[in-house]
């Protein structure tokens, strides 16, 4: 036997003690986790000695055991905000606080089911670090609810304030629940899906005619009437397919996302931050039509003046249409003396100013009558533009997004460099400076060349993307290869897919519980064409026994959505509180029917379109003892 120095001797004996404590410890925290009135304490076998060290055959044990625990907690997926996301928690104050939008959770939940093959990604706002871990997600939709309503009654929501770290404001889409669930549950094609589109059915149209569920989905923070009606749903897809003359694909496939327009720093009418930061802005209409393919496009540009302030204001404004006809074309007198004319650059000069009287003001009721409510504003980093003219628009094609030389989207090349490579043209060489109407036309010729070539024209980031793409892909049909020999690839509209089409495919179990007085037929965004993984469907008629049947049948599914909905007169606070207790218990309820390690999304959507998020993910040190049983006498 192998003899041990007197040192070797003691770092062991220390060894075998610090594991003892540790072993000690990892009981007392085992017998808090379990709850002695469901479950007695279980009576673990003793593992250190009556003189408190550990024999040998015991450290090696010990060792084995902690290791064990050390490699699960390596393992624990996690959720961690980013700058974007803590803007957006409820502990932030209003003025500074930056909602998420329904795509953002849409993003969580797509990464969380299809982890590595998901379309999108959260990262806009978070970190899900250890994706791979998840085993469950299950979302809890209540609507009735608005995060007024949650932040005036927290109190009230005891048990949830204990579950859940992650409390987030979300900006919802204006309209019923039907809005909501539409805009939750419908997911964009990306490009590289459409290339595999293309490839099994010839063309976009052909995907559409065999897999129903795809549909198109305009989405957006604006208030824009959208019909329900499948009819005019149908003809919205024909006029998508019915391109204007020199298109070769939908010019909406063009506009920038809402997401896009709060990544590039557009004014857009939500709250908190960036309300501060558009204080005083208006729409250019109250209402807005859905965008098609023949909406008409104007280019425009404006040139700024610096007042004595120091801030950059609207001097010049024009706007030409497709026919690159000068339809608006004005100088504007600022309310503040101006400092500087930055003639170099804005070819204004003092002598054009001093018989300009229009206002900015008049300027912005002008817009508001020239522009239809499905107009599409194009120019180049257009944010700029809309930010000196105090105005909101929803359709906007930035033809700094839209061409890329560098093949990086952080590097935007300037619209004098975009003019001379893609149409031969020299602008901005004037010495008196630029000029808004060259620059606006310059602008839409571009965003026009582009639709009269392909989506890929002018981007080398798309490019490397459709490279990438076609090497994964080398088993193309040769049809395919002809018709792109041929130069005949056939471009079709912006059409979505669904979520639930998306876990079907990975064969992800899902389950949807609804209650009877909610409105929304789930059975729409399902796919219509068999699957081996069939997609649970049931309505029941209280919210206690909707959640009761999600609880039993959730060990089976991988996607849980439970809606119900909360019919209470908010004026009455006795019944309101009442009601928001028995919210909370079933909120309660259904996280102890989650699986350890599971994603835990709770989406409160009330008649405003502010709502709330509740998020969290379960792991041994948050969860409890999981036998759920719903109590027979509580009342709904």
């Amino acid at each position: 036997m192998k003899m041990f120095s007197s040192k070797k001797e003691e770092r062991l004996e220390r060894k075998k003690k610090k594991l003892a404590a540790l072993a000690t410890m990892m009981d007392l925290n085992a017998a808090d986790k379990v709850d002695p009135e469901i479950e007695p304490v279980p009576k673990k076998k003793k593992k250190v000695e009556e003189n408190g060290n550990l024999s040998d055959e015991q450290y090696k044990e010990l060792k084995v055991e902690l290791n064990k625990k050390r490699n699960e907690l390596k393992n624990v997926p996690n959720l961690r905000l980013k700058p974007i996301g803590q803007k957006g928690m409820l502990e932030t104050s209003p003025d500074e606080r930056q909602p998420l939008l329904l795509d953002d959770i849409q993003n969580l939940l797509m990464v969380s089911l299809l982890k590595s093959s998901s379309p999108f990604t959260p990262w806009r706002w978070c970190h899900l670090e250890k994706v791979n871990k998840l085993t469950q997600t299950v979302v809890f939709l209540i609507d009735g609810l608005t995060s007024y309503d949650f932040s005036s009654h927290e109190s009230l929501f005891v048990k949830s304030k204990d579950i859940f770290e992650t409390k987030l404001e979300l900006m919802l889409p204006e309209g019923d629940e039907k809005k909501i669930v539409e805009h939750l549950a419908c997911v964009p094609l990306t490009e590289s899906y459409k290339e595999r589109l293309l490839r099994q059915y010839g063309t976009l149209e052909a995907a559409m005619g065999a897999n129903i569920d795809h549909k198109l989905v305009f989405k957006s923070v604006f208030p824009v009437k959208e019909s329900d009606s499948i009819t005019e749903l149908s003809d919205s897809i024909e006029n998508e397919t019915d391109l204007p003359e020199g298109d070769k694909f939908s010019r909406t496939q063009l506009l920038l996302s809402p997401l896009q327009l709060i990544d590039e720093d557009y004014p857009v009418p939500l709250k908190g931050e960036l309300a501060n930061r558009c204080k005083g802005y208006i729409m250019t209409q109250d209402t807005y039509s859905p965008v098609t393919s023949k909406s008409p496009m104007y280019g425009l540009d404006c040139e700024m003046c610096k007042v004595v302030s120091g801030r950059h204001e609207v001097a010049r404004i024009s706007i030409v249409n497709e026919q690159y006809e000068s339809v608006y074309e004005t100088l504007v007198r600022p309310e503040l003396q101006i400092m500087d004319y930055l003639t170099p650059w804005s070819g204004i000069t003092k002598e054009m100013m001093v018989d300009a009287t229009k206002t900015l003001k008049e300027v912005q009721q002008d817009l508001r009558a020239l522009l239809t409510p499905d107009a599409i504003l194009v120019g180049q980093s257009l944010q700029f533009d809309l930010h000196a003219l105090k105005m909101m628009h929803p359709y906007i094609i930035d033809t700094s997004v839209i061409f890329n030389i560098s093949g990086e989207r952080v590097r935007k090349s300037k619209l004098q460099t975009l003019a001379k490579e893609f149409l031969g043209e020299e602008i901005q060489k004037a010495y008196t400076g630029h000029n808004s109407i060259e620059d606006s036309c310059a602008s839409l010729k571009l965003a026009k060349l582009k639709l009269a070539n392909d989506i890929y024209f002018g981007d080398a980031h798309l490019q490397r993307k459709r490279e990438f793409n076609a090497n994964k892909h080398k088993d193309d049909s040769p049809q395919e290869k002809s018709n792109d020999l041929n130069g005949d690839k056939v471009h079709e509209p912006q059409v979505t897919t669904t979520i639930f089409s998306h876990m079907a495919k990975k064969k992800k179990k899902s389950l949807i519980v609804t209650t009877s007085n909610t409105t929304v037929n789930y059975e729409e965004y399902f796919p219509k064409t068999e699957t081996d993984c069939p997609i649970q469907c049931l309505q029941l008629t209280t919210s206690k026994k909707a959640v009761s049947k999600a609880i039993e049948l959730a060990i089976d599914h991988e996607f849980i959505l439970t809606h119900i909905k909360m019919d209470v007169n908010p004026n009455d606070e006795t019944e309101f509180g009442n009601k928001i207790q028995k919210i909370d218990k079933l909120i309660s309820k259904m996280w102890k029917s989650v699986a350890l390690n599971g994603l835990y999304v709770i989406i409160l959507a009330g008649k405003s379109n502010s709502g709330v998020a509740l998020i969290q993910i379960k792991n041994t040190k948050n969860c409890s003892f999981n036998t759920v049983e719903i109590d027979g006498n509580q009342s709904e």
